[in-house]
């Protein structure tokens, strides 16, 4: 059974279906976790988590969010998972800012079948996006490295495959948390065509973004 979720607003990202039976196979496939050793063993809806929103925040959410362009995916608290991250799982990731990468630090090492085509496809490369506190976060791929990166975080995407085209992935990518006492997970990927350093973009709506260049198997990015 797969997690039905909509390429539209925040509002209509609400469960289809009793939360107990809104477990895949493709999430087990698309679990984020760090290329040394997962992040989670047992990842599950969180469904104590989502009922703790309260329909003010919602309707809040809903009124800033509510069409997403094409190349734009909004990922909400209805749609995240649950997990063990584990002591000191903050070492092992890009944080930048209120999101946290974890798994994307250990590709900067990653083996060659990581990064190569097969046939027009890549590989998705897991990694668990986490954020912390309450606000929308955007997560965008610079505009110079959308034609070698994408992100792909959208559940209703995922296939019982591990390799994607390049289109498959968005661009762009909103993150709605859910409660500000406690990080919020969402597992996903990101499509890379090749060894490369990407800058990823980073905005809660205020002031410029935050900007920082990551590795994908590239042993040395430098801005």
């Amino acid at each position: 059974m797969k997690i039905q979720t909509q390429r539209v607003g925040v509002a209509v990202l609400e469960p289809k279906e009793p939360c107990e039976s809104r477990r895949s196979d493709a999430d087990d496939q698309m679990r984020g976790f760090d290329p040394r050793r997962r992040a989670t063993d047992s990842v599950h809806v969180d469904c104590a988590g989502r009922r703790s929103i309260d329909s003010h925040r919602r309707a809040s959410i809903a009124n800033r969010v509510t069409i997403a362009p094409d190349g734009v995916f909004v990922r909400a608290c209805d749609d995240s998972v649950f997990g063990e991250l584990g002591p000191g799982w903050r070492k092992d990731s890009v944080v930048i800012g209120p999101i946290s990468f974890l798994g994307l630090r250990g590709y900067r090492h990653g083996p060659d079948r990581f990064f190569q085509s097969r046939n027009g496809r890549y590989r998705a490369l897991k990694v668990l996006a986490v954020v912390t506190g309450d606000r929308e976060v955007t997560v965008s791929i610079a505009d110079r490295n959308t034609d070698q990166v994408r992100m792909k975080y959208d559940p209703s995407a995922w296939g019982d495959r591990t390799l994607y085209p390049l289109e498959a992935g968005d661009t762009t990518t909103v993150f709605g948390p859910c409660l500000p006492h406690r990080p919020t997970q969402f597992n996903g990927a990101f499509l890379v065509t090749g060894r490369a350093c990407a800058t990823l973009e980073i905005s809660t709506g205020d002031g410029e973004p935050l900007r920082r260049l990551v590795s994908f198997g590239a042993q040395s990015c430098r801005d």
